[in-house]
This record gives C-alpha cells, sequence and structure tokens, in this order.
C-alpha cells in the first residue's frame, strides 16, 4: 500500500481544526515569537511568634465550651459575617475581610526547637544536618533585587532553624538589628571615622590578592562563603537604594505609632519598607520563645502580647493596602504550634502541636474563609488545604471512590467533613459567609491539596 501520508503531513492535516491553516511547527514558531507573560515578583512577611501563641484566646474562641478550656476572653464579630476572634484583637477584626484563617494545622513536635525547624523548613528535624529555612531557599533560588539583601530577619535570626543550614551561610539571613530604638542603624552600614572610599577599595584589591593564596588550598567552600558576605557588605554601603531602605526615622510619626512603640510593631514597618525597596523575605519577631505562656497566660495576652500584636498587625494590613501591595505580597503570622485547650494549675496553658493556627494575607487566599472548625480527630489528618482559582472540588471524584463523614465540631455545634478519595484525605468547612456548612460541590468552592 503506498504511503499516502508521512508523519510531517500529517502533523500539518491534523492542525487544520484547531489552528486554520497554521501547521502545528508554526503554532509552536509563533508562540516562541510570542513574549512570555510575566511572573509577579512575589514577597513575604512572617510575623513569627516564636513559643507558641494560643489559638484558644486569639483567632479561634471557643465561647461555649467547659469553663477548665475557655477562654477569659470574650469573642467579637469582625466586618465578616461568621467570622469571629478575641476581644483583645479589635484592630485586626476590621481587616478579615484580608486574610485567612487555617484552624487545622497540626504536627507532632513539642518541643521548641524541633517544632521551629519543621515549621520554619517544611521538614521533620534530622540530627544529621540542619535543613534551610524558606527564607533561605528563596534566597538561594531567586537571589537578590535591586542591591538589596534576598532575605532579612528583624531584629535577628531566632535560631538555627532561621538561616541556611546546609545551603550554606551565604545564604543566611540579613540580621537588620531592632528598628524600636531611637538610636537605630544598621550596623556597618556607614564607613568608619577616617575612612574615604578610595582606601576601602585599596583594602579590598588586598584582600582579594590574600584570598587567591588561601584558596588554593580551601577544599570546604569557606572563603566563597565569606567572599558573599563581603560583597554583600560592600553593596550595602555602596547602596543608597539600601541604604535608605532601613531608614525607618523617615516614616512619619503618625504611621510609627500606629505601628506601635514595639519591637514587633516597628519591625513589621521596617519589613514594609524592606519588601517595597526589594527583599524578598522578612521575617519578623519579638525574640525567641517569648510567647510561651506556661503561667499567668491570660494577663500577659491582654496587657502586653495581644495589643502589641493587634497595632502590628493591623496597621500592616491597611498599610499594605493603601500602597497596593497586597497583590504581591503575602503575610504569615504563626507559631510553632498551639497551646494546651486545658489550663494548667499556674493559669497558663502548655504545648500543643495537635492544633494551631496560621494566618495568610494576600494573593490567592483574598477571599476570607474560616477553616475548619474541626475536632482533634480531623486536625490529626495531617492535611491542609487551601483556595486556588484553577483546582477542582473533591467532589468531582467519582462517588465510588469517596466516602464522607461529618464530625461534629466542638466551637458552636455545626459540623465539618472529612472526605477521603482513595488515598487522599480532603477536610472543608463552610464560607464565612454562608451561614451554614456547605459541600465543596454547592458552595462553589475551588480546592487543592496541600501535604
Amino acid at each position: 500500500m503506498p504511503q499516502l501520508f508521512d508523519r510531517r503531513a500529517f502533523l500539518r492535516m491534523g492542525s487544520l481544526q484547531l489552528f486554520g491553516f497554521l501547521g502545528y511547527g508554526e503554532v509552536l514558531r509563533l508562540r516562541g515569537q510570542s513574549p512570555a507573560p510575566a511572573k509577579p515578583d512575589l514577597s513575604v512577611i512572617h510575623l513569627w511568634l516564636t513559643g507558641g501563641m494560643s489559638q484558644l484566646d486569639t483567632f479561634d474562641p471557643k465561647p461555649d465550651a467547659d469553663s477548665r478550656y475557655r477562654s477569659l476572653f470574650k469573642p467579637i464579630e469582625t466586618n465578616v459575617s461568621g467570622i469571629r476572634i478575641s476581644e483583645q484583637l479589635p484592630l485586626t477584626a476590621h481587616h478579615a475581610d484580608k486574610f485567612v484563617i487555617i484552624r487545622s494545622m497540626t504536627h507532632r513536635q513539642a518541643a521548641h526547637e524541633a517544632a521551629c525547624n519543621l515549621i520554619l523548613s517544611g521538614h521533620e528535624p534530622l540530627a544529621t544536618v540542619q535543613l534551610p529555612s524558606m527564607q533561605a531557599v528563596v534566597a538561594k533560588e531567586l537571589g537578590q533585587r535591586n542591591e538589596l539583601p534576598a532575605a532579612a530577619s528583624i531584629p535577628g535570626a531566632t535560631g538555627s532553624w532561621e538561616k541556611a543550614g546546609f545551603l550554606g551561610p551565604r545564604y543566611n539571613p540579613f540580621n537588620a538589628g531592632n528598628p524600636n530604638s531611637d538610636t537605630y542603624k544598621v550596623q556597618d552600614m556607614d564607613l568608619p571615622m577616617g575612612v574615604d572610599w578610595a582606601r576601602m577599595d585599596h583594602r579590598r584589591s588586598l584582600l582579594t590578592v590574600v584570598d587567591e593564596k588561601f584558596q588554593r588550598l580551601d577544599t570546604t567552600g569557606v572563603l566563597d562563603s565569606m567572599d558573599s558576605y563581603y560583597q554583600t557588605a560592600f553593596q550595602l554601603r555602596h547602596s543608597e537604594k539600601a541604604k535608605k531602605a532601613f531608614r525607618i526615622e523617615e516614616e512619619p510619626e503618625p504611621l510609627r505609632e500606629k505601628y506601635g512603640g514595639t519591637s514587633l510593631g516597628q519591625g513589621a514597618l521596617l519589613a514594609r519598607r524592606l519588601v517595597e525597596a526589594g527583599v524578598r523575605f522578612v521575617t519578623v519577631s519579638r525574640g525567641f520563645n517569648t510567647w510561651d505562656h506556661h503561667k499567668d497566660i491570660f494577663p500577659n495576652l491582654a496587657n502586653t502580647f495581644l495589643p502589641e500584636l493587634d497595632r502590628a498587625y493591623s496597621s500592616l494590613l491597611e498599610d499594605l493596602h493603601q500602597r497596593g501591595m497586597l497583590d504581591s505580597t503575602l503575610v504569615i503570622v504563626t507559631g510553632e504550634f498551639g497551646r494546651t485547650p486545658e489550663i494548667n494549675g499556674m493559669g497558663g496553658r502548655d504545648h500543643w502541636p495537635t492544633r494551631f493556627l496560621w494566618r495568610w494575607l494576600a494573593l490567592a487566599l483574598r477571599e476570607a474563609v474560616s477553616w475548619a472548625r474541626v475536632t482533634r480527630r480531623v486536625c490529626s489528618s495531617r492535611t491542609i488545604l487551601s483556595r486556588s482559582p484553577t483546582s477542582s472540588p473533591p467532589s468531582t471524584r467519582s462517588s465510588e471512590s469517596i466516602q464522607k463523614k461529618s464530625i461534629s465540631a466542638i466551637s458552636d455545634g455545626h459540623s465539618s467533613s472529612l472526605i477521603r478519595a482513595g488515598p487522599s484525605t480532603f477536610c472543608w468547612c463552610e464560607k464565612a459567609d454562608s451561614g451554614g456548612p456547605r459541600s465543596p460541590a454547592s458552595a462553589g468552592n475551588r480546592w487543592q491539596q496541600l501535604r
């Protein structure tokens, strides 16, 4: 039988229906010539509440729970119907339409150090190797912008879990210092007295000559890391953009007062300045383990911690919104775990990794959703869902592969559901303004699975 069509002719004919008279080769050629869509250049601000913030006394109140568990703080309504938070966060309540509360976070690390490693790296800690933090991975993969460090910690890294681990010290975050100081100044940003740039450049050339000798013997990469430190230091000293980004004193005094005269408040304001200038990932804390309230939790939260967080967080949301930065900035608020439901004999709450919270702001998570009012049994599923504009709801699976089980919530008698579709587990809850639980299909929600 004669060969009527070769492969090239077949591709050309098969393309008629889809592409008119253009062959597949022409389509690929045109696609290659068209400009690729610009990828959004995103930034992250992480308010790192290390020590373990109590979920029951902040963003997940249980007013109808037994008195052994119930918070002394009353819940208040927010500007999103159906979402209630602690009365100690009145300013944040006005911005509930800008963030999402994930109430089903869970892991099995009850010690601070191990939990910090897990939360900041996404992996269980290992005794043999230090895994890199999220911001270190961002620094390595995406690099610097606008002559600024890719990652920064305010006032500084809280531990090794915030650093680059096996990626090497060159990707460690830049320690910005505590901006809540009248004399705040980034260390060594300016030249020492009596030294001009000509003299500094001469010193640098001499250092290069010496390093070349040692690099022939260095097999560990230590000198390369040191070179990256020096390079960053010289860039910061030379760059007027970098210096300006750290000049928090240029902010209007009413705005600084709005954020609050605390390390967290001024740190959040400085984080906004750094992200605006080009830093990709900024972590803000008030120091390691400061939220660890094993005793006197209610006076500590009411008098210090929650007013400080309320002012800093709400001001940051409003500031980003007014500057049009919400579409390019993800704000994360979390600790390494939550606190126990039961109040101990010292008037505090102990470590509780079984259930805790994340707050997300901006990007694809702009619509406020009240996540997963579920019991401990649901929370231990180790599967969390986030909204996605492209994924399909799990209800599109065949009915034979889905088993649905309703779980009563301990918060207000509403129910959430756990769906098992083959090996995967999905969890949903009602939209905040829905007035009651709805299935993924009926609510029209779109989901993606996070493992």
